[in-house]
């Protein structure tokens, strides 16, 4: 005989209780960190079954990762036996299943990345060769390619009645260069039989507005529909899932506003906090009861998101009541971003008798920030798993220069460094001139060959002495002093400022790479030494386990006893015993980009994303200086550093 099944709501609080029985008509949850959402919506969908005698075939439950919705699907497997009919799955996939039963799409077109960059590289080619590129032509690498597909990502994203202003762009096109690449690129994958993930919810939202029949289809298929996450949905989402609601109105809507962190993608905190409004109908209820962090962590996170504007009251709670061993939040001050991973690498392992590798997780706002902590976990032999892809710092463009003028000034028979480096900055060498020195394979070296080259005139000799002038002095510096010298006298910065004027990249975005690899080399004392560094850092990289939060298996873990690496985006959803939140400093959290009332407030809901993953430890790095510059404490921190 099976074991009998406790009932529904069975263990819940008051408030989750109250959740987890509604049944007909919209409801709209506000979530708090460890507030327990997805056990609430796994009671209500059992609710449903076995006390209102709703058909598990008419009950969607949609989320936003595979991850998320394989994990409910097998939790809800192991708290009933009506197992079978309830559909558990990410928005997109639902999107792709109308289309699919529409004939609008087949199960095998799909674009995958490969194939999404290859007709954007495509596209690409045939903009630069067209009249309309004005003279902005961009590069086909690798990056600009990357580029390019995240900026027609968030321009598909973007609903026609959003407002232009809350389109953060980049890409190095003008608005109607990029809307002209978006469309070259939509029409290609027409041609293909193909569709992006992108394209799935407009195409949707498409058909539901003109085909009746078919709305009517799955408005009967569906006549429940839960939605975790809420906080994360676009304006093209909400207006499906309302019309897909219709006109039952059976729309549990389950998110938490301080938790809107997706806005590059469309989504907005405004739906959630407007559908009180769209549904004055709509019953409401706040899960304030923090079951995952202590006092003291939940005390700090409520304080600091206060002071967002756009926002529910929430009055958020730990359900462990305060004592004397609970640990309060720390706010360190190290000297620099170096100090800062070197200070982290050294509390983790102070940390090992108490806490396991596995429930610590370091959390920063960008992945530059990354290079510094893996590099300081490395040398400590701290095994770690990166959550997400973090860019090597050290395989960028920039880095490969910079080694390049290294070894150049400590060889000056490396000619693959100096065809690197020959105009970086531009020394009017000719390339015929560099071919051939190169190809003589003289015993001093492509440098020493290229004085006696006939095509050069003793303007462009001057230009080698000076070169070699320049590679004396750097040979004789330590890597930090030298990569000053390159910047400020070689005129590596002009250089690089050049270069993203004709690559239409973001100069920002360069010179904090730059700054981080001048701030990198403070600890090294030769050239050498910082090259071995480089190349063993790229090796590690190679072999440091990454796993990708969207396309995860739900059974697809992170390896054991390694810490965690993230970014506060990355960090959504997950939970540690310890957590280090690093780098809340002005300029990256707030980003420096991101000043504007509304964006800033997004940044404050991802701090407090980031603060609220603890647990029972809770670390936030504030270094004092940046390249030898003093560096401000975040404004959201600032009020609480005496007290924290």
């Amino acid at each position: 005989m099976p074991t009998e099944q406790p009932r529904a709501g069975a263990g819940l609080n008051k408030a989750q209780q109250q959740a987890a029985q509604h049944t007909d008509g919209p409801m709209l949850v506000f979530a708090g960190p460890g507030s327990g959402k997805t056990t609430v919506i796994l009671h209500r969908v059992r609710h449903l079954i076995e006390s209102r005698g709703a058909d598990p075939h008419e009950i969607l439950v949609a989320t936003f990762t595979k991850a998320a919705a394989g994990e409910m699907r097998a939790r809800y497997a192991a708290m009933t036996t009506n197992r079978e009919g309830v559909t558990f799955c990410t928005l997109h996939a639902f999107f792709f299943r109308v289309l699919r039963t529409a004939n609008l799409c087949a199960a095998d077109s799909v674009a995958d990345t490969a194939t999404r960059h290859a007709l954007l590289r495509e596209c690409l080619q045939a903009h630069n060769d067209s009249p309309q590129a004005h003279g902005q032509h961009l590069h086909l690498d690798d990056e600009t390619i990357e580029r390019l597909a995240s900026s027609i990502s968030r321009e598909k994203n973007r609903h026609p009645s959003d407002d232009e202003t809350a389109s953060r762009q980049s890409g190095g096109l003008d608005k109607n260069s990029l809307r002209a690449l978006r469309q070259a690129y939509d029409n290609r994958l027409r041609e293909r039989g193909l569709i992006d993930f992108d394209s799935m919810q407009a195409d949707c939202h498409a058909l539901f507005c003109r085909n009746e029949q078919a709305l009517a289809h799955w408005r009967a298929r569906y006549r429940y529909i839960l939605v975790d996450e809420f906080q994360d949905v676009n304006r093209t989402q909400y207006e499906c899932l309302r019309m897909l609601a219709a006109p039952r109105n059976n729309l549990f809507a389950v998110g938490d506003d301080d938790q809107s962190i997706y806005g590059f993608r469309g989504s907005q905190p405004a739906f959630l906090l407007g559908f009180a409004q769209d549904y004055p109908e709509a019953v409401t209820i706040k899960l304030e009861t923090n079951y995952r962090s202590n006092a003291a962590i939940v005390a700090l996170s409520n304080a600091v998101i206060q002071s967002n504007l756009t926002r529910s009251q929430k009055n958020m709670q730990s359900a462990y009541a305060a004592h004397n061993t609970d640990a309060s939040p720390i706010i360190a001050r190290p000297l620099n971003p170096q100090a800062e991973a070197q200070w982290i690498a050294e509390k983790i392992i102070s940390l090992q008798s108490a806490c396991p590798h596995e429930e610590i997780a370091v959390i920063f706002r960008m992945h530059i920030q990354a290079q510094a902590i893996m590099d300081a976990l490395a040398r400590r032999h701290i095994p770690f798993t990166a959550r997400e892809a973090m860019p090597n710092l050290y395989a960028h463009s920039i880095a490969k220069d910079i080694a390049a003028y290294f070894r150049l000034a400590l060889n000056r028979r490396d000619d693959e460094a100096l065809a690197r480096i020959i105009h970086r900055p531009v020394r009017y060498i000719y390339k015929e001139a560099l071919h051939q020195a190169i190809a003589s394979q003289s015993p001093g070296g492509a440098l020493a060959a290229l004085y006696a080259s006939p095509l050069l005139t003793r303007r462009h000799c001057t230009a080698l002495d000076t070169l070699t002038l320049h590679l004396n002095v750097i040979a004789k510096q330590s890597a930090c002093k030298a990569i000053r010298y390159l910047r400020e006298t070689v005129g590596y910065d002009d250089n690089l400022r050049d270069y993203a004027t004709r690559r239409h990249l973001n100069l920002r975005t360069l010179r904090e790479t730059l700054d981080a690899l001048q701030e990198s080399a403070r600890g090294f004392a030769s050239l050498s030494d910082w090259l071995t560094h480089a190349e063993d850092s790229i090796t590690t990289a190679k072999n440091t386990v990454t796993t990708h939060l969207s396309d995860t298996p739900a059974n697809n873990t992170a390896p054991p006893h390694n810490v965690t690496l993230t970014t506060m985006h990355g960090a959504k959803g997950l939970e540690f015993d310890t957590v280090f939140v690093a780098g809340v400093v002005e300029g990256i959290v707030p980003h420096t980009d991101c000043m504007r009332a509304d964006l800033a407030e997004e940044e404050r809901r991802l701090l407090y994303v980031a603060l609220t993953r603890a647990k029972q430890r809770l670390y936030i790095s504030v270094y004092r200086e940046h390249m030898q510059t003093p560096a401000a404490p975040s404004r959201f921190i600032t009020p609480f550093m005496a007290d924290a």
